[in-house]
């Protein structure tokens, strides 16, 4: 379980990562969704802190994960490529 997580598509994929999970602990875990086989596959964690409440999306085939708590308030940006 997990819950302020943040998600992005690229190429009718779906990713979705960070958040809280049911213990209250951050996450940096990060996962893709392929619809056409309806599986998950962990990815490479995420390469910021753990974090919840961040913001995600996708520009020109790449993702984009940034700010969001950490017990601070970030003012970061990650950029995320799947074929890299």
């Amino acid at each position: 379980a997990r819950s302020s997580a943040v998600g992005f598509a690229i190429n009718n994929k779906g990713y979705v990562g960070t958040g809280i999970d049911e213990n209250g602990d951050e996450l940096k875990d990060f996962w893709e969704y392929d619809p056409n086989t309806n599986r998950w596959s962990q990815k490479a964690d995420f390469g910021g802190t753990a974090r919840y409440n961040a913001v995600g999306f996708a520009i020109n085939n790449l993702g984009y994960i940034g700010t969001g708590y950490d017990g601070n308030y970030l003012k970061d940006m990650w950029e995320y490529n799947p074929t890299t």
